[in-house]
Protein backbone atom coordinates (compact mmCIF):
# COMPACT_ATOMS: atom_id res chain seq x y z
CA UNK A 1 0.00 0.00 0.00
CA UNK A 2 1.07 3.60 -0.49
CA UNK A 3 2.22 5.62 2.56
CA UNK A 4 -1.12 7.35 3.01
CA UNK A 5 -2.94 4.02 2.64
CA UNK A 6 -0.75 2.51 5.35
CA UNK A 7 -1.52 5.44 7.62
CA UNK A 8 -5.27 5.29 7.03
CA UNK A 9 -5.39 1.52 7.37
CA UNK A 10 -3.44 1.76 10.62
CA UNK A 11 -5.67 4.54 11.93
CA UNK A 12 -8.91 2.73 11.10
CA UNK A 13 -7.74 -0.36 12.94
CA UNK A 14 -6.94 1.83 15.94
CA UNK A 15 -10.57 2.94 15.93
CA UNK A 16 -10.00 6.42 14.58
CA UNK A 17 -13.45 7.33 13.33
CA UNK A 18 -14.25 9.01 10.04
CA UNK A 19 -17.64 10.00 8.65
CA UNK A 20 -19.55 6.97 7.44
CA UNK A 21 -19.57 8.13 3.83
CA UNK A 22 -15.79 8.50 3.96
CA UNK A 23 -15.03 5.29 5.80
CA UNK A 24 -16.77 3.12 3.22
CA UNK A 25 -14.55 4.45 0.47
CA UNK A 26 -11.38 4.27 2.56
CA UNK A 27 -11.86 0.81 3.98
CA UNK A 28 -13.03 -0.74 0.71
CA UNK A 29 -10.23 0.94 -1.21
CA UNK A 30 -7.54 -0.19 1.20
CA UNK A 31 -8.59 -3.79 0.78
CA UNK A 32 -8.94 -3.78 -2.98
CA UNK A 33 -5.58 -5.54 -3.31
CA UNK A 34 -5.99 -7.58 -0.15
CA UNK A 35 -9.25 -8.96 1.12
CA UNK A 36 -12.68 -7.83 0.08
CA UNK A 37 -14.89 -7.10 3.05
CA UNK A 38 -18.60 -6.90 2.36
CA UNK A 39 -18.61 -4.33 5.12
CA UNK A 40 -21.56 -2.01 5.36
CA UNK A 41 -23.37 -2.99 2.25
CA UNK A 42 -27.09 -3.51 1.54
CA UNK A 43 -29.81 -5.95 1.17
CA UNK A 44 -33.17 -6.20 -0.30
CA UNK A 45 -35.76 -8.40 -1.85
CA UNK A 46 -39.28 -7.95 -0.74
CA UNK A 47 -40.41 -10.86 1.33
CA UNK A 48 -43.14 -13.17 0.08
CA UNK A 49 -44.81 -12.93 3.45
CA UNK A 50 -45.50 -9.29 2.55
CA UNK A 51 -47.60 -8.11 -0.41
CA UNK A 52 -45.74 -5.57 -2.52
CA UNK A 53 -47.82 -3.44 -4.85
CA UNK A 54 -46.95 -0.19 -6.63
CA UNK A 55 -44.45 0.93 -4.04
CA UNK A 56 -46.57 -0.05 -1.06
CA UNK A 57 -45.91 -2.67 1.63
CA UNK A 58 -48.76 -4.27 3.54
CA UNK A 59 -47.41 -5.24 6.95
CA UNK A 60 -50.15 -6.82 8.99
CA UNK A 61 -53.10 -4.42 8.92
CA UNK A 62 -51.02 -1.29 8.27
CA UNK A 63 -49.94 0.12 4.91
CA UNK A 64 -46.48 1.63 4.40
CA UNK A 65 -44.57 2.92 1.41
CA UNK A 66 -41.71 0.56 0.69
CA UNK A 67 -38.20 2.00 0.99
CA UNK A 68 -36.21 -0.55 -1.01
CA UNK A 69 -35.43 0.43 -4.59
CA UNK A 70 -33.76 -1.35 -7.48
CA UNK A 71 -30.06 -1.83 -6.69
CA UNK A 72 -27.42 -1.16 -9.31
CA UNK A 73 -25.07 -4.06 -10.05
CA UNK A 74 -21.41 -3.00 -10.11
CA UNK A 75 -18.50 -5.27 -11.04
CA UNK A 76 -14.85 -4.53 -10.23
CA UNK A 77 -15.46 -1.05 -8.82
CA UNK A 78 -11.91 -0.71 -7.47
CA UNK A 79 -10.12 -2.50 -10.28
CA UNK A 80 -9.94 0.66 -12.39
CA UNK A 81 -10.54 4.39 -12.19
CA UNK A 82 -14.23 5.13 -11.81
CA UNK A 83 -16.04 8.04 -13.38
CA UNK A 84 -18.19 9.64 -10.68
CA UNK A 85 -19.51 12.49 -12.84
CA UNK A 86 -23.01 11.00 -12.90
CA UNK A 87 -23.08 11.01 -9.10
CA UNK A 88 -22.23 14.71 -8.87
CA UNK A 89 -25.40 16.76 -8.37
CA UNK A 90 -26.15 20.43 -7.78
CA UNK A 91 -25.75 19.99 -4.02
CA UNK A 92 -22.34 18.29 -4.29
CA UNK A 93 -19.60 20.41 -2.72
CA UNK A 94 -17.22 21.93 -5.27
CA UNK A 95 -13.45 21.53 -4.95
CA UNK A 96 -12.83 25.17 -4.04
CA UNK A 97 -15.55 24.95 -1.37
CA UNK A 98 -13.98 21.78 0.05
CA UNK A 99 -10.54 23.39 0.16
CA UNK A 100 -11.94 26.50 1.82
CA UNK A 101 -13.67 24.39 4.45
CA UNK A 102 -10.48 22.36 4.98
CA UNK A 103 -8.55 25.59 5.60
CA UNK A 104 -11.21 26.67 8.10
CA UNK A 105 -10.84 23.34 9.88
CA UNK A 106 -7.05 23.67 10.02
CA UNK A 107 -7.51 27.10 11.59
CA UNK A 108 -10.14 25.73 13.99
CA UNK A 109 -7.69 23.07 15.16
CA UNK A 110 -4.82 25.62 15.34
CA UNK A 111 -2.92 24.15 12.42
CA UNK A 112 -3.29 27.10 10.04
CA UNK A 113 0.39 26.93 9.04
CA UNK A 114 -0.31 23.74 7.09
CA UNK A 115 -1.16 24.04 3.41
CA UNK A 116 -3.34 21.85 1.19
CA UNK A 117 -1.36 19.47 -1.00
CA UNK A 118 -4.16 17.54 -2.72
CA UNK A 119 -7.93 17.19 -2.92
CA UNK A 120 -9.82 14.27 -4.43
CA UNK A 121 -13.53 13.56 -4.69
CA UNK A 122 -14.10 9.86 -3.99
CA UNK A 123 -17.06 7.53 -4.34
CA UNK A 124 -17.74 3.96 -3.24
CA UNK A 125 -19.47 0.80 -4.54
CA UNK A 126 -22.02 0.64 -1.74
CA UNK A 127 -24.11 3.76 -2.25
CA UNK A 128 -23.98 7.10 -4.05
CA UNK A 129 -22.43 9.15 -1.25
CA UNK A 130 -19.34 11.19 -2.13
CA UNK A 131 -16.56 12.53 0.07
CA UNK A 132 -13.64 14.90 -0.33
CA UNK A 133 -10.28 13.44 0.67
CA UNK A 134 -7.87 16.30 1.37
CA UNK A 135 -4.21 15.96 2.38
CA UNK A 136 -1.90 18.69 3.68
CA UNK A 137 1.85 19.20 3.41
CA UNK A 138 2.16 17.79 6.96
CA UNK A 139 0.26 14.61 5.99
CA UNK A 140 -2.87 15.66 7.85
CA UNK A 141 -5.87 13.90 6.32
CA UNK A 142 -9.24 15.65 6.11
CA UNK A 143 -12.41 13.87 4.95
CA UNK A 144 -15.53 15.92 4.25
CA UNK A 145 -18.96 14.64 3.29
CA UNK A 146 -19.50 16.18 -0.15
CA UNK A 147 -23.18 16.85 0.57
CA UNK A 148 -23.05 17.72 4.25
CA UNK A 149 -20.31 20.07 5.41
CA UNK A 150 -21.25 19.34 9.02
CA UNK A 151 -19.88 15.80 8.69
CA UNK A 152 -16.12 15.65 8.56
CA UNK A 153 -13.03 13.99 9.99
CA UNK A 154 -9.54 15.36 10.53
CA UNK A 155 -6.61 13.06 11.34
CA UNK A 156 -3.23 14.50 12.35
CA UNK A 157 0.07 12.73 11.81
CA UNK A 158 1.28 13.48 15.33
CA UNK A 159 1.32 10.19 17.22
CA UNK A 160 3.70 7.29 16.63
CA UNK A 161 1.63 4.24 17.49
CA UNK A 162 4.28 1.54 17.84
CA UNK A 163 4.87 -0.88 20.71
CA UNK A 164 1.74 0.27 22.52
CA UNK A 165 -0.53 -1.52 24.96
CA UNK A 166 -4.06 -1.01 26.24
CA UNK A 167 -4.71 -0.28 29.90
CA UNK A 168 -7.82 -0.65 32.04
CA UNK A 169 -8.13 2.20 34.53
CA UNK A 170 -11.50 3.65 35.56
CA UNK A 171 -9.89 6.84 36.85
CA UNK A 172 -8.20 7.42 33.50
CA UNK A 173 -11.51 6.73 31.73
CA UNK A 174 -13.34 9.34 33.82
CA UNK A 175 -10.52 11.84 33.33
CA UNK A 176 -10.64 11.22 29.58
CA UNK A 177 -14.40 11.91 29.43
CA UNK A 178 -13.98 15.23 31.26
CA UNK A 179 -11.13 16.35 28.97
CA UNK A 180 -12.99 15.24 25.84
CA UNK A 181 -16.06 17.29 26.83
CA UNK A 182 -13.88 20.32 27.49
CA UNK A 183 -12.11 20.03 24.10
CA UNK A 184 -15.44 19.67 22.27
CA UNK A 185 -16.88 22.74 23.99
CA UNK A 186 -13.80 24.80 23.07
CA UNK A 187 -14.35 23.73 19.46
CA UNK A 188 -17.98 24.86 19.68
CA UNK A 189 -19.70 21.47 20.07
CA UNK A 190 -22.06 20.95 23.00
CA UNK A 191 -21.91 17.27 23.93
CA UNK A 192 -24.97 17.58 26.19
CA UNK A 193 -26.99 16.94 23.03
CA UNK A 194 -25.53 13.44 22.92
CA UNK A 195 -26.98 10.96 25.39
CA UNK A 196 -24.56 8.04 25.18
CA UNK A 197 -20.80 8.13 25.83
CA UNK A 198 -18.45 5.33 24.78
CA UNK A 199 -14.86 5.09 26.03
CA UNK A 200 -12.56 3.08 23.79
CA UNK A 201 -9.71 1.19 25.51
CA UNK A 202 -7.00 3.66 26.52
CA UNK A 203 -3.62 3.11 24.88
CA UNK A 204 -0.33 3.56 26.72
CA UNK A 205 2.61 4.62 24.56
CA UNK A 206 6.29 3.90 25.07
CA UNK A 207 6.94 7.32 26.65
CA UNK A 208 4.24 6.71 29.27
CA UNK A 209 1.64 9.04 27.72
CA UNK A 210 -1.89 7.76 27.21
CA UNK A 211 -4.08 8.05 24.12
CA UNK A 212 -7.83 8.19 24.74
CA UNK A 213 -10.71 7.89 22.27
CA UNK A 214 -14.11 9.14 23.47
CA UNK A 215 -17.31 8.95 21.41
CA UNK A 216 -20.56 10.81 21.99
CA UNK A 217 -23.66 9.32 20.34
CA UNK A 218 -27.29 10.29 19.96
CA UNK A 219 -29.89 7.67 20.76
CA UNK A 220 -33.48 7.22 19.63
CA UNK A 221 -35.92 4.94 21.46
CA UNK A 222 -32.93 3.51 23.31
CA UNK A 223 -31.06 2.72 20.07
CA UNK A 224 -27.65 4.23 19.30
CA UNK A 225 -27.30 6.04 15.98
CA UNK A 226 -23.68 5.45 14.86
CA UNK A 227 -24.12 8.06 12.12
CA UNK A 228 -24.86 10.93 14.51
CA UNK A 229 -21.90 11.29 16.82
CA UNK A 230 -18.71 13.06 17.81
CA UNK A 231 -15.49 11.08 18.15
CA UNK A 232 -12.26 12.52 19.52
CA UNK A 233 -8.86 10.91 19.99
CA UNK A 234 -6.22 12.78 21.99
CA UNK A 235 -3.21 12.50 24.30
CA UNK A 236 -4.53 12.46 27.84
CA UNK A 237 -1.58 14.26 29.42
CA UNK A 238 -1.45 17.20 26.95
CA UNK A 239 -4.97 17.29 25.40
CA UNK A 240 -3.27 17.22 21.97
CA UNK A 241 -5.84 16.10 19.39
CA UNK A 242 -4.87 13.24 17.09
CA UNK A 243 -8.24 12.75 15.36
CA UNK A 244 -11.64 14.40 15.46
CA UNK A 245 -14.82 13.32 13.70
CA UNK A 246 -18.36 14.59 13.65
CA UNK A 247 -21.04 12.62 11.80
CA UNK A 248 -24.36 14.39 11.35
CA UNK A 249 -26.77 12.00 9.64
CA UNK A 250 -30.06 11.64 11.46
CA UNK A 251 -32.08 8.45 11.61
CA UNK A 252 -35.41 8.39 9.81
CA UNK A 253 -38.38 8.45 12.16
CA UNK A 254 -39.61 4.95 11.37
CA UNK A 255 -41.24 3.07 14.21
CA UNK A 256 -40.47 -0.60 14.77
CA UNK A 257 -43.89 -2.17 14.29
CA UNK A 258 -42.65 -5.51 12.93
CA UNK A 259 -42.38 -8.03 15.76
CA UNK A 260 -39.27 -10.07 16.50
CA UNK A 261 -41.10 -13.24 15.46
CA UNK A 262 -42.13 -11.67 12.15
CA UNK A 263 -38.56 -10.54 11.47
CA UNK A 264 -37.27 -14.06 12.10
CA UNK A 265 -39.93 -15.53 9.80
CA UNK A 266 -38.84 -13.14 7.03
CA UNK A 267 -35.25 -14.30 7.48
CA UNK A 268 -36.26 -17.95 7.46
CA UNK A 269 -38.03 -17.39 4.16
CA UNK A 270 -34.89 -15.81 2.66
CA UNK A 271 -32.74 -18.65 3.97
CA UNK A 272 -34.93 -21.16 2.13
CA UNK A 273 -33.84 -19.52 -1.14
CA UNK A 274 -30.16 -20.10 -0.41
CA UNK A 275 -28.32 -23.41 -0.42
CA UNK A 276 -26.02 -22.65 2.49
CA UNK A 277 -23.18 -25.00 3.24
CA UNK A 278 -24.30 -25.72 6.81
CA UNK A 279 -27.59 -26.10 8.67
CA UNK A 280 -28.95 -23.36 10.91
CA UNK A 281 -28.01 -23.68 14.57
CA UNK A 282 -30.02 -20.76 15.93
CA UNK A 283 -31.44 -17.35 15.00
CA UNK A 284 -31.15 -14.28 17.22
CA UNK A 285 -32.59 -10.78 16.77
CA UNK A 286 -31.96 -7.34 18.20
CA UNK A 287 -33.09 -3.83 17.37
CA UNK A 288 -30.54 -1.46 15.79
CA UNK A 289 -30.05 1.64 13.68
CA UNK A 290 -28.19 0.87 10.45
CA UNK A 291 -27.46 2.20 6.98
CA UNK A 292 -29.15 0.30 4.18
CA UNK A 293 -26.82 -1.61 1.88
CA UNK A 294 -26.79 -4.22 -0.89
CA UNK A 295 -24.90 -6.99 0.87
CA UNK A 296 -27.87 -9.25 1.58
CA UNK A 297 -29.29 -8.66 -1.89
CA UNK A 298 -26.13 -10.13 -3.42
CA UNK A 299 -26.10 -13.00 -0.93
CA UNK A 300 -29.71 -13.91 -1.64
CA UNK A 301 -29.56 -13.49 -5.41
CA UNK A 302 -26.13 -15.10 -5.99
CA UNK A 303 -24.90 -16.98 -2.95
CA UNK A 304 -22.03 -18.73 -4.76
CA UNK A 305 -20.65 -15.42 -6.01
CA UNK A 306 -21.01 -13.98 -2.50
CA UNK A 307 -18.97 -16.84 -1.02
CA UNK A 308 -16.31 -16.77 -3.74
CA UNK A 309 -15.54 -13.09 -3.37
CA UNK A 310 -15.25 -13.40 0.40
CA UNK A 311 -11.95 -15.20 -0.12
CA UNK A 312 -8.90 -12.94 0.28
CA UNK A 313 -7.31 -13.73 -3.08
CA UNK A 314 -10.44 -13.14 -5.15
CA UNK A 315 -9.63 -10.84 -8.13
CA UNK A 316 -10.70 -7.23 -7.55
CA UNK A 317 -11.97 -6.91 -11.14
CA UNK A 318 -14.53 -9.66 -10.53
CA UNK A 319 -15.96 -8.43 -7.23
CA UNK A 320 -19.71 -7.75 -7.45
CA UNK A 321 -21.46 -5.04 -5.44
CA UNK A 322 -25.01 -3.73 -5.41
CA UNK A 323 -25.38 0.00 -4.91
CA UNK A 324 -28.43 1.73 -3.49
CA UNK A 325 -29.43 5.07 -2.10
CA UNK A 326 -28.31 5.14 1.53
CA UNK A 327 -30.97 5.53 4.22
CA UNK A 328 -30.58 5.35 8.00
CA UNK A 329 -33.33 3.16 9.45
CA UNK A 330 -34.42 1.37 12.59
CA UNK A 331 -34.32 -2.36 11.92
CA UNK A 332 -34.29 -5.80 13.39
CA UNK A 333 -30.76 -7.14 13.03
CA UNK A 334 -31.44 -10.86 12.71
CA UNK A 335 -28.36 -13.07 12.97
CA UNK A 336 -28.36 -16.63 11.65
CA UNK A 337 -25.72 -18.85 13.25
CA UNK A 338 -24.81 -22.04 11.42
CA UNK A 339 -23.74 -25.39 12.82
CA UNK A 340 -20.12 -25.50 11.61
CA UNK A 341 -17.89 -28.39 12.77
CA UNK A 342 -14.76 -27.03 14.44
CA UNK A 343 -12.48 -28.84 12.00
CA UNK A 344 -14.10 -27.11 9.03
CA UNK A 345 -13.10 -23.66 10.35
CA UNK A 346 -9.48 -24.38 9.52
CA UNK A 347 -9.81 -25.54 5.95
CA UNK A 348 -9.00 -23.25 3.03
CA UNK A 349 -12.58 -23.05 1.79
CA UNK A 350 -14.05 -21.64 5.02
CA UNK A 351 -15.31 -18.02 4.98
CA UNK A 352 -17.00 -15.91 7.66
CA UNK A 353 -20.45 -16.09 6.07
CA UNK A 354 -20.38 -19.89 6.51
CA UNK A 355 -20.54 -19.39 10.27
CA UNK A 356 -23.02 -16.55 10.65
CA UNK A 357 -24.89 -13.84 8.76
CA UNK A 358 -26.97 -10.86 9.89
CA UNK A 359 -29.97 -9.59 7.93
CA UNK A 360 -31.32 -6.06 8.41
CA UNK A 361 -35.13 -6.22 8.45
CA UNK A 362 -36.76 -2.80 8.26
CA UNK A 363 -38.70 -2.26 11.47
CA UNK A 364 -41.62 -0.62 9.70
CA UNK A 365 -41.98 -2.24 6.28
CA UNK A 366 -40.49 -5.68 6.95
CA UNK A 367 -38.25 -5.41 3.88
CA UNK A 368 -34.73 -6.81 3.81
CA UNK A 369 -32.73 -3.57 3.59
CA UNK A 370 -29.17 -4.72 4.17
CA UNK A 371 -26.93 -7.16 5.92
CA UNK A 372 -23.46 -8.00 7.16
CA UNK A 373 -21.36 -11.12 7.55
CA UNK A 374 -19.66 -9.61 10.63
CA UNK A 375 -22.25 -7.50 12.43
CA UNK A 376 -20.78 -8.26 15.86
CA UNK A 377 -17.46 -6.64 14.92
CA UNK A 378 -19.25 -3.71 13.31
CA UNK A 379 -21.19 -3.13 16.54
CA UNK A 380 -17.97 -3.07 18.57
CA UNK A 381 -16.39 -0.67 16.08
CA UNK A 382 -19.27 1.70 15.40
CA UNK A 383 -21.72 1.61 18.30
Amino acid sequence: MYDIEQKLYHDLNLKIEVPESCEKAIREGLHKKKKHYSWMKIITTACASLMLTAGVVYAGTKIYEKIWGNPERVVGYYSEENNIKEEITNDTMKEDEAKELAEELLKKFQQEKESIKSAELIGNPIDYELAWNIETNENTDIFIDAKNKNSYSIVFNNIEMTDVQTVEDNKLNEKAKIIAKSICEKLGYMVEKYNYIKVQPIIEMQNGDHVACIEFFKQYDGLTNPYEKISIRFILETSQINAFTISDTKCEDNNITITEAEAKNIVNYQEEKIKTKYKINDIKAEKAIVATNGDAYLRISDYEQYRKQSIAQYPAEKIVDYRIERRIRKVWAVTVNYDVPEKDKFNGDFVACDEHYTYFIDGTTGEVVGGSNDFESIKNYMY
